[in-house]
């Protein structure tokens, strides 16, 4: 009875062994967010992890940096399993300036010293001459065309082994089984995107989708001649992140990363625990929203002030229409209107040129003689010069030694006798001395 059973407790902890064991072989980890104290996340370069934001940050925007995190613990395969892996990450580039660039990476390398590597398109992991370089195989998220190693758009995902010239390359979408196509997705929208990386045999699949997605049914990227061994020439290698920037530079956050040695037991980032992507221009651009206002603001204002400065002038000086002008309409007209109508009052611009009745010319003298008597209170109002000039009100009889008209009246004289029409006063001489003659030209007589 006893052997039975301290064999059967023998086999449960051989089995427990074995279990643990394999958990032990297994490598595997998942960030839901980046803690600074975490000492599993190693940082080179320009990388840094937010405070209080719990975000990766590959570059700052810095001319020509590099920045590079990655795993603190080599990946090792032993010689009786298989290399392969699985990783699922949330990434985002936030654009700084009208133009931004360049892009990030996922790599796997033999060594986490990157000798000759250079910023701007070689991500902070290749060089120009493609040599001297680690070994490396990234999965490139790139925002910049550059010719010389042949990318296809400013806005594509590449495979790319020991040389930023990709293998394979395709512009950023990704395929939706509902709609039964690709959709085009923008990587420099500054909004999480979602990236898989699948590798098993020499088969290595990369697929992207919007942050609330699901992965997609088909791959955006496959190829089936990655022997990732050569590549990094063993079976220990380390996994991580790099960016560059150059005369032009873009933000590049890590929100979330979970990594498997194999895609069954990957373990599903948890969206929900994921921080929000860093925008550090928007209090810029808020900022310059509110100068505009303001600006405006004050623009209106001015241009309101002037306009109403302008019409209160305007009323000010204004001419005043009197209850008679309502019948007769206006008769007057101002110096500017004058003023264009003779063209500067130009000697071959004269106005009321044409042919006149002898009774209208007389009406309009007499009208003149009228206006200009020499006592202002015998002067004819408005009302009644438009009526004469209408011939709506006849003319009062006057002659040329009318007083205040032809003759100059001493102060002593009664003005109320000046008052017309009542022009009835004699004269007993008109050389006497207590009038003197005014001149008045009557053809060529006066």
């Amino acid at each position: 009875m006893f052997p039975m059973i301290r064999g059967s407790v023998m086999g449960i902890i051989w089995m427990i062994y074995c279990v643990c064991l394999s958990f032990q072989q297994e490598t595997r980890f998942i960030f839901n967010g980046f803690d600074q104290e975490d000492q599993s996340i190693h940082l080179d370069g320009g990388a840094r992890i937010l405070p209080k934001k719990d975000v990766l940050q590959l570059t700052n925007e810095t001319l020509t940096q590099i920045g590079r995190a990655f795993f603190q613990q080599p990946i090792e395969f032993k010689p009786s399993e298989p290399v392969s892996f699985s990783t699922h990450f949330v990434c985002a580039l936030v654009g700084v300036g009208d133009v931004s660039g360049h892009g990030m990476a996922f790599f796997v390398s033999h060594s986490t010293d990157f000798i000759g590597a250079q910023p701007t398109r070689f991500f902070g992991l290749f060089n120009s001459s493609e040599s001297d370089s680690t070994r490396v195989l990234a999965v490139e998220l790139d925002i910049a065309q550059a010719p010389d190693v042949l990318d296809i758009s400013e806005n594509h995902v590449g495979i790319d082994v020991n040389s930023a010239r990709s293998v394979k390359s395709a512009n950023a979408s990704y395929f939706s089984d509902k709609e039964g196509r690709n959709i085009d997705m923008q990587l420099l929208s500054g909004d999480p995107i979602q990236v898989w990386v699948d590798y098993e045999g020499t088969t290595l699949n990369v697929s992207i989708a919007p942050l609330k997605k699901q992965k997609p049914s088909r791959p955006l990227l496959s190829s089936t001649s990655i022997n990732l061994t050569e590549i990094v020439q063993g079976r220990r290698m380390f996994v991580g992140f790099s960016g560059a920037t150059g005369s032009i530079m873009v933000n590049q956050y890590v929100l979330g990363w979970s990594f498997s040695k194999s895609l069954a037991s990957l373990q599903k980032i948890d969206i929900s625990k994921l921080p929000k992507v860093p925008h550090p221009s928007n209090k810029d651009k808020s900022s310059s929203r509110v100068l505009y206002a303001l600006l405006g603001l004050v623009a209106f204002l001015v241009l309101v002030l002037l306009f109403g400065a302008y019409m209160y002038r305007r009323n000010l000086y204004a001419e005043v229409r009197e209850e008679w002008e309502q019948e007769y309409g206006p008769l007057r007209y101002s110096y500017k209107s004058l003023y264009k109508a003779t063209k500067g009052f130009s000697r071959n611009e004269f106005l009321g040129r044409g042919e006149f009745s002898s009774q209208e010319v007389e009406r309009v003298l007499k009208v003149g003689l009228l206006c200009a008597n020499l006592a202002p209170e015998a002067r004819p109002s408005m009302e009644h010069v438009v009526q004469y000039l209408n011939g709506n009100l006849a003319l009062p009889e006057f002659w040329p030694y009318s007083p205040g008209i032809g003759v100059l009246t001493p102060t002593a004289f009664s003005q109320a006798q000046l008052m017309l029409p009542s022009l009835s006063l004699s004269t007993s001489s008109s050389n006497s001395s207590m009038f003197i003659t005014h001149s008045l030209l009557y053809g060529s007589g006066r």
